[in-house]
């Protein structure tokens, strides 16, 4: 219930364009379906001001390969014609002698999509573009072309971060990240947005908000609808909680900048090493608080 929450507003906080999120009591023709998270759903209002040329919505694969553009789900924008989608697919893919940032010039905002990267490498979302390897990414992303055909991406369905303290290099996640980091210019651009999204989520105070936030919602999950019990979440926001406190020592680390206080921003429960990785699931599932097992999650309610 808090995991998406704090991913966006993460991603807000670096400059980039994501849904907001409340929260809902959904009931259908009398049935009580309990607590949802409300995603607002990426649109034409969700654009509203943007000039778009197209939102191209990603599914698990989907990417800039040759001959990628067909897989891609055309949310907004004519369906009649995805050139744009093409010419950054040819440039991606080119053999040209120029390197990575050269090709892509005028095509992808790699200022933009660095943030992204690293901000989603630093929340752990490992189901998303920059993945945790080829079978498990790419995922839940959009690429967004404006009027003049460049491109940004937008994040989407991060309900699994604060889970996986991922590394921050590439271990075979999407297409543009890779070449990216085998792109010195480009690898450049990616190491200072990871500084900016140590020192700039840092500073949220994103483990607070968690605790709020559960405190806030603890009067609606009391019913037996409610898939976790009170102890299993509180467990998980502490979990979280100490994900958030040990994030700045792990992104300083893998930045080679030298010892750096672990918890600058005095985040109770904070550590300095990294846990191993936990059970991962694959599609709708999630491994529960207690077991460990796989299980379905109750899909989120979403708006415009």
């Amino acid at each position: 219930m808090v995991h998406e929450l704090l991913a966006y507003r993460a991603y807000r906080a670096m400059g980039l364009r994501a849904s907001r999120t409340g929260y809902a009591n959904v009931a259908v023709n009398g049935i009580d379906y309990g607590l949802h998270l409300n995603v607002e759903t990426l649109d034409d209002v969700f654009l509203a001001g943007v000039s778009t040329q197209h939102l191209y919505e990603a599914e698990v694969g989907d990417d800039t390969y040759a001959g990628g553009a067909t897989d891609f789900e055309i949310d907004e924008g004519t369906e009649s014609s995805t050139s744009d989608l093409e010419a950054l697919i040819a440039a991606v893919q080119g053999d040209t002698p120029e390197d990575f940032s050269d090709r892509v010039a005028g095509l992808a905002d790699l200022q933009q999509m660095v943030r992204m990267w690293a901000a989603e490498r630093y929340i752990g979302h490992w189901d998303g573009y920059t993945g945790l390897d080829a079978s498990w990414s790419p995922n839940n992303y959009y690429l967004h072309s404006d009027e003049s055909g460049l491109f940004t991406m937008i994040p989407s369905g991060p309900d699994m971060a604060w889970y996986d303290h991922l590394d921050f290099g590439f271990t075979g996640g999407g297409i543009l990240f890779g070449k990216c980091l085998a792109d010195p210019s480009c690898t450049q651009l990616y190491r200072q947005a990871v500084r900016d999204a140590r020192d700039t989520i840092a500073g949220l105070d994103l483990g607070g908000l968690a605790t709020s936030t559960a405190s806030l919602l603890a009067p609606f999950q009391t019913s037996d609808l409610e898939e976790f019990n009170s102890e299993q979440i509180a467990s998980g926001v502490s979990d979280t909680r100490d994900f958030i406190g040990s994030r700045p020592a792990d992104a300083t680390a893998w930045l080679g900048e030298g010892p750096r206080d672990p918890n600058p921003h005095g985040v109770e429960g904070a550590k300095s090493s990294s846990p191993a990785p936990k059970k991962r699931c694959k599609g709708k599932k999630k491994p529960t608080a207690k077991s460990g097992k796989c299980r379905k999650r109750k899909a989120g309610a979403k708006t415009s």
